[in-house]
């Protein structure tokens, strides 16, 4: 327990003593900069206008689907199994839906140019 109260009083010294002034951490998870440099190029109005209607576009499906099973939920238990596995399947398309909208989020490109890879 000492050493941490060494460590902790020596990292106040660095800092300025007990001022309460906190250095800022060398990478700002915060923000889309580092070090004063964009990780990536910055996405152009239309590229990001398609990044957002296509996740509403799969969030929209995704979340309707998950409203019509949670409209059916009380009957479903108080029906046969193929109630249930009607249910079941709506539930899992839902799921579905959702994780190849982001999927396709992820590998978008929209906006964004590369070099053509060198092909020898």
């Amino acid at each position: 327990m000492q050493l941490l109260a060494t460590i902790a009083a020596k990292e106040m010294d660095k800092l300025g003593g007990a001022s309460g002034a906190v250095a800022p951490h060398p990478v700002d998870t915060m923000r889309a900069r580092w070090d004063g440099v964009r990780m990536s190029k910055k996405r152009s109005k239309l590229a990001q206008a398609a990044l957002v209607s296509n996740g509403m576009v799969w969030f929209g499906a995704s979340f309707m689907l998950v409203a019509i099973a949670a409209e059916q939920t009380a009957a479903v238990f108080a029906g046969t199994w193929l109630n249930v596995l009607g249910w079941t399947i709506i539930l899992l398309v839902a799921t579905g839906l959702a994780v190849v909208g982001v999927i396709e989020n992820v590998n978008i490109r929209a906006g964004k140019k590369y070099k053509p890879r060198p092909r020898s």
